[in-house]
């Protein structure tokens, strides 16, 4: 893996797409292109909300998982028109949330590029956020 200079803008919304908020990360990590895929990988901050984790992208062709290590942990899997489960740790216990990729954006090669996610995120079948993040690498 190489360094890399990653810059994270992540937006989250209602489900009607109002009342968005935005934050951005500028971070360094690590990023390698291999032969069954790319992985992307950085350190969190307390902007994120998951200060001292590390999260790592893995981008294949037919999917994008997302591994969150540390104090807070959890997986997410990204497949356009799939839903998948995700298990969200909290001070009160752990949710069961359901991740619907809307779009997911890719062009990158040996030395970065950019990533970008559209998704949807439910409790018990209820559409509760509408989310996205793009991740450019250089």
């Amino acid at each position: 893996m190489r360094a890399v200079t990653i810059t994270v803008i992540g937006k989250q919304a209602q489900p009607d797409g109002s009342d968005e908020d935005t934050i951005e990360l500028v971070t360094e990590g690590r990023y390698e292109k291999g032969p069954d895929g790319i992985a992307i990988s950085y350190v969190e901050s307390e902007l994120t909300g998951f200060a001292g984790c590390t999260t790592t992208f893995t981008v294949k062709p037919d999917c994008i998982t997302m591994n969150r290590f540390g104090s807070e942990c959890g997986d997410m899997v990204f497949e356009v028109g799939k839903r998948h489960q995700y298990f969200y740790a909290t001070e009160a216990g752990n949710l069961l949330l359901g991740v619907n990729t809307l779009s997911v954006h890719k062009q990158l090669n040996e030395q970065g590029g950019e990533l970008a996610i559209s998704y949807l995120l439910d409790f018990d079948d209820r559409v509760f956020s509408r989310n996205s993040f793009t991740i450019s690498i250089k």
